[in-house]
């Protein structure tokens, strides 16, 4: 049987389509695809292979239109799932924003992904979306445990306003009371999956005392997921060597390895101490190595609780140290089980738990006001000296200059380091304060991933900026490690955040003499430039109050002989921050009297 006119033309473009994307030739294939569309326009695969293809050159917005129209041709089980696949990739990525758009394809036909569609708009910082689309769906399927911790939960990227941060933090305490009574009904609810992550971060960003509301969310979380807990082991004599668990999810060159490497180091190196590492991630460097090779267990797990349950049971530790329970959800709920006589956290996220099983939080005198203790539903041990060491980070070669980094040589850089979400809009009239009084002002700040945060902070200070000063905000890109720390360098001053100050951070700019204006709460999470100021011998740099905030920036902006003399005296204060040993030996001291 002969073949039609064009036929034989039609399977070349597409075979020749396939073959240039398994080549890696993708602007190839799109022209392929592009070729047998245009005689096959209902070729779901085709749509689908010119989607891909489109995806690989990072061309989102044609990716998206050719997926919705090869669904709309024919709904193919292995587009959609190759569909999800990317969208979690971007979801990794930051690209939040496109992956709620491909989410948002799947969704009707593939219920199992809302609370991923939902998870993707609350980090596009689309809340207000996400929030309406959980009204619908929890009225379609009012069981669904997932849905009702979405919506109990729910807390924005980035606060638009001071009051809304208010009613943002009243609406998860009002949601905490509802979910605790649909809880009080026993439902037969379905779809557990802890796509939420951990409650714990997000509080961070609201800047009050959270210790009840972080109890209360224990509480939940407890009658949801654990299994009944038995009484606090009371062993009377661990044998020497004590077995230590760290417990961590970020075990490789990331910021809370920057606070406990050296930490775990010190230990490894103490006789009295037998080291466990319990691995719960995925990426694996020169960090993970370092510490596989020098602990005395070391596993990698999948981010499992049933596994985690077992092996760490399994290696029977006398001290539990979780280095960073507030990142997901897993090891915020194994936290709540009793797996060893002594089980604490520090630093890694500077943020009480609410966690009953949790018995100490670490921290150092320098670091916590007079009354800390009301911050933490854990004893709190202030150490003389901080539990964690930090060492000076290298430079790179050759050093950048200004323009490497495209910014102006000849203004005052005014460098905010964190990331936009830690821009809260309390410190937006200080910024307008600050334009107002030094016309040679350059405000830097870096975008956030692949996120539009940016487009929303710049709505949110063109209320009180005008659009010449709108002109004078510097956004560069999202840098890695490496020229962060350029940026650092080249900065004049940085500026805290007001309620999430910098934690990591912080101590980069103390390494590299970058004077950072901070002003403290009564919570850690924004304390840790006070308490290095502190032992810097430079306390009179800590704001007072918000006027002191502005005025001490703009001292230091406007006088750079000033700016010069306390650069040279933090690079000088660097032996008292870095090379102080004590800290280890202290706490050290502290596990071994607890035996």
């Amino acid at each position: 049987m002969s073949s039609k006119p064009g036929e034989k033309q039609i399977y070349e473009d597409f075979e020749m389509g396939i073959q240039a994307l398994e080549e890696g030739a993708f602007a190839l294939a799109q022209t392929a695809f592009e070729s047998h569309l245009k005689t096959t326009p209902q070729d779901a695969e085709g749509w689908a292979n010119l989607a891909l293809a489109c995806f690989l050159q990072r061309n989102y917005p044609l990716a998206s239109q050719y997926w919705k129209t090869s669904l709309k041709s024919e709904w193919l089980p292995e587009v959609a799932e190759n569909i999800s696949d990317n969208a979690f990739e971007l979801v990794q990525e930051g690209n939040f924003q496109t992956a709620a758009e491909l989410y948002g394809l799947l969704v009707e036909r593939m219920p199992q992904l809302r609370g991923s569609l939902i998870w993707a708009l609350r980090c596009a910082n689309q809340t207000h979306q996400a929030e309406q689309l959980l009204q619908g769906y929890l009225k379609q399927d009012p069981q669904n445990l997932e849905l009702r911790l979405l919506d109990s939960f729910l807390l924005p990227q980035f606060y638009a306003s001071t009051a809304s941060m208010g009613q943002w933090r009243q609406r998860l305490r009002d949601k905490l009371q509802d979910l605790k009574a649909w809880l009080a009904q026993k439902p037969e609810f379905t779809g557990s999956e802890l796509i939420v992550g951990s409650p714990i971060f997000d509080l961070m960003l609201l800047g009050q005392n959270e210790k009840e509301t972080l109890e209360a969310i224990s509480t939940i979380w407890r009658q949801l997921f654990l299994e009944k807990q038995s009484a606090k082991p009371t062993l009377q004599q661990a044998a020497r060597p004590l077995r230590i668990a760290w417990v961590s999810f970020s075990l490789y060159q990331h910021s809370t390895m920057d606070y406990f490497k050296g930490l775990i180091r010190y230990f490894c190196q103490d006789p009295d101490f037998c080291n466990g590492v319990f691995y719960f991630g995925k990426p694996r460097d020169s960090v993970t190595e370092e510490i596989a090779r020098t602990a005395d267990h070391f596993v990698q797990l999948e981010l499992s609780l049933e596994t985690g349950l077992k092996e760490i049971r399994a290696w029977q530790p006398d001290i539990l140290f979780y280095l960073d329970i507030g990142q997901e959800a897993m090891l915020y709920t194994l936290a709540h089980y009793r797996l060893a006589k002594l089980q604490c956290v520090s630093s890694g996220i500077p943020i009480t738990t609410g966690i009953s099983t949790i018995d100490y939080y670490l921290s150092c005198r320098s670091f916590e006001p007079e009354q800390a203790q009301q911050n933490y539903s854990e004893k709190l041990i202030a150490l003389p000296n901080p539990p964690w060491q930090v060492e000076v980070p290298p430079l790179s070669s050759p050093l950048l200059n200004r323009a490497d980094l495209g910014l102006p040589p000849d203004k005052t850089l005014y460098l905010f380091p964190h990331t936009l979400f830690r821009l809260d809009p309390d410190l937006d009239p200080i910024i307008a304060a600050l334009f107002a009084a030094d016309p040679q002002a350059v405000l830097v700040l870096l975008r956030y991933r692949e996120t539009r945060l940016h487009e929303d902070l710049q709505k949110r200070l063109g209320k009180i900026l005008s659009t010449a000063d709108l002109e004078r905000i510097c956004f560069l890109p999202w840098l890695p490690q490496s020229q962060f720390l350029q940026l650092l360098n080249l900065a004049d001053l940085a500026l805290d955040g007001l309620y999430l100050g910098g934690g990591l951070v912080s101590y980069q700019c103390f390494a590299l003499g970058l004077p950072i204006i901070h002003l403290p709460t009564e919570q850690l999470r924004c304390r840790v430039a006070a308490g290095l100021y502190h032992m810097a011998g430079l306390s009179e740099w800590i704001a007072q109050d918000k006027a002191d905030y502005l005025q001490k920036a703009l001292q230091l902006g406007q006088d750079p002989a000033l700016r010069s003399q306390l650069k040279s005296q933090l690079r000088a204060a660097r032996p008292r921050i870095f090379e102080n040993r004590q800290g280890p030996k202290d706490l050290a001291a502290f596990f071994r009297a607890q035996f």
